[in-house]
């Protein structure tokens, strides 16, 4: 069992999905770079891989930050910030708090499942999709991604120290899109599926 911290932020402004990558971007240099929670790009520009402790998203079309352990606090430091407005191409934000929750979940894995949706899911590296597109059967496809998601579950474990020591069932019980994203100036498909696990996430 591993215990874990999240802050969920959600902010009044609208923006569209192609806008987070610039959304974070604008953070970044509000906050300094040399806050590397925001980016996880070291100060000589390699990437730091570990699992992203401050995340970008969007609920109901609302930006959304995701700070997990450290980057509680670390969020702090856009908090603490005199000026809330930030630059998206041409227009600009001035970000207002719209809720704000903290929550201690304890992440397990159990006997029962436990079902999950995950949209724009891109499941597929380079290699794994030169694999994949040549896998003929759907139920080989979806069997292939599903080793992928499971795979996922175990970085994403592994990123915060918590060591997953039990067997994990995971199964996708529906595929409900397919479709192709541009994410930063690379092409990848993502996908849209119902799924469910032993593991509580």
């Amino acid at each position: 069992m591993k215990k874990i911290k999240i802050l969920r932020v959600i902010f009044d402004s609208n923006i569209t999905q192609q806008e987070i990558p610039e959304f974070r971007g604008a953070l970044v240099d509000k906050v300094g770079k040399e806050n590397i929670l925001f980016h996880n790009h070291r100060t000589d520009g390699s990437f730091i891989h570990d699992y992203p402790k401050i995340q970008y998203k969007r609920i109901r079309n609302r930006v959304c930050l995701f700070c997990i352990e450290k980057g509680i606090d670390e969020i702090q430091k856009l908090f603490l910030q005199k000026d809330w407005n930030i630059k998206l191409r041409n227009k600009t934000l001035g970000l207002q708090i719209s809720s704000l929750n903290v929550n201690q979940f304890n992440l397990q894995v159990y006997e029962t499942r436990f079902y999950y949706r995950i949209w724009h899911w891109l499941a597929l590296n380079q290699e794994n999709f030169n694999k994949y597109i040549i896998i003929e059967e759907l139920s080989d496809k979806t069997l292939f991604l599903e080793k992928i998601l499971t795979g996922n579950i175990l970085s994403m474990a592994s990123g915060i120290g918590w060591n997953i020591d039990k067997q994990i069932e995971l199964k996708i019980t529906e595929m409900k899109k397919q479709r192709t994203f541009i994410f930063k100036k690379h092409k990848f498909v993502g996908f849209d599926v119902d799924f469910y696990t032993n593991v509580f996430l």
